[in-house]
């Protein structure tokens, strides 16, 4: 089953023009690391913070693409994340693309 981002439709217009870059940076990744991302926003909180239960190596093209930020305050399982920060209205934009 192929994923892709559900930014197709004009998502640019419905986002602040300040975050356009970021969306930007999303569509210019390598495919898998599209598909962690989307995993990644799958599972995130209206907040914008998720726990990947994964490796933190696996997150270092995100990271250091800035489309996601490392909670290092957090002490539970996982690793908490910010995703997108500095792009809320473009996280709430994909939120409800999948709710």
């Amino acid at each position: 089953m192929k994923e892709s981002f559900p930014y197709r439709a004009g998502l640019d217009k419905l986002i602040p023009v300040s975050e356009i870059p970021v969306l930007n940076r999303m569509r210019s990744l390598p495919q898998p690391q599209k598909r962690l991302l989307w995993k990644i926003i799958k599972i995130t909180s209206k907040d914008g913070l998720a726990i990947y239960n994964g490796k933190l190596i696996d997150l270092k093209i995100l990271l250091t693409q800035g489309l996601i930020e490392q909670n290092l305050l957090y002490r539970g399982k996982g690793i908490s994340l910010f995703v997108l920060p500095g792009a809320q209205h473009l996280l709430r934009q994909l939120i409800r693309k999948i709710e």
